[in-house]
């Protein structure tokens, strides 16, 4: 099994919050990638880098970034002994010609071969709460594997609030955990289902292959970037083909904002010491 980190994204949102923000105490982190974030003492993606080496399964980790940020990841790579992570600079050098998430897993996809081998897929501004494990994942997703031939993969749901479904990608579940449907941004007028989905995927073969079919499919009906980056839109189209599962967790960070980052370093830095 192999792990891909998504940290080809742009971070406009919080850039723009670091920079207005009038007490100069962010002031360091302009101009710095989400995933290289400082939370608790370490880099963001530290963080996972080190959950995924603890898992005896995983057998290579990936990062796929973008052009500007290429070099910024291998100085973290020198300098934190993180030479084993493969980066994968996907060209781009803006915002505006981002591939957008998606493309970028297929990019990491084809640089890395292997198709026959699982991939857990992972937002690089995400983190979860201390509790979460990926061993217990690992052992969720053998556990349907042997039940169902034509899985696709495992997703992760937490319970959110009414007002957080217009903000998160909101999955709908039967009562055997199977996910029926993805949806992006419903609102509580649109959905019941109060379970919102981080971008944290574990693909089988299943849907490693859906991934090349689904850029296909949206390239044909002129997609719009903003279709392509979303990677919950792929959840959905996986769940009309194959069988996704789903395992709750009890929370996560999802880092777009200046709030959102205070948030996610003090949580850490109080349950990291």
């Amino acid at each position: 099994m192999r792990a891909l980190i998504l940290a080809a994204g742009y971070g406009t949102r919080l850039q723009r919050d670091i920079t207005e923000d009038r007490s100069g105490r962010f002031s360091s982190l302009l101009g710095l990638p989400k995933p290289l974030l400082p939370v608790g003492g370490v880099p963001l993606v530290s963080k996972w880098t080190k959950s995924l080496r603890s898992c005896a399964a995983i057998e290579s980790i990936h990062l796929v970034t973008n052009a500007r940020f290429a070099n910024v990841f291998e100085t973290w790579r020198r300098e934190n002994d993180e030479r084993s992570v493969e980066i994968v600079d996907d060209g781009t050098t803006s915002n505006e010609t981002r591939l957008g998430a998606v493309a970028d897993i297929k990019l990491a996809l084809d640089r890395i071969g292997s198709p026959g081998e699982d991939i857990i897929v992972i937002g690089g501004d995400t983190l979860f709460y201390e509790d979460f494990n990926i061993g217990d994942l690992l052992k969720y997703y053998q556990r349907k594997k042997a039940e169902d031939e034509n899985i696709g993969g495992v997703v992760l749901s937490y319970e959110c609030t009414a007002e957080q479904t217009r903000k998160y990608g909101i999955l709908d579940v039967d009562a055997d955990g199977k996910v029926r449907t993805f949806l992006e941004k419903p609102g509580p007028e649109g959905t019941s289902s109060r379970r919102a989905c981080p971008c944290f995927y574990l693909l089988s073969k299943v849907g490693i292959r859906l991934v090349g079919e689904f850029l296909l499919a949206k390239k044909a009906d002129g997609a719009s970037l903003v279709e392509m980056d979303a990677p919950g839109n792929f959840i959905r189209y996986l769940c009309n083909r194959a069988s996704v599962w789903c395992m709750e967790i009890s929370g996560r960070f999802d880092i777009g904002s200046l709030q959102s980052y205070v948030e996610c370093n003090d949580y850490f830095s109080k349950h990291d010491t």
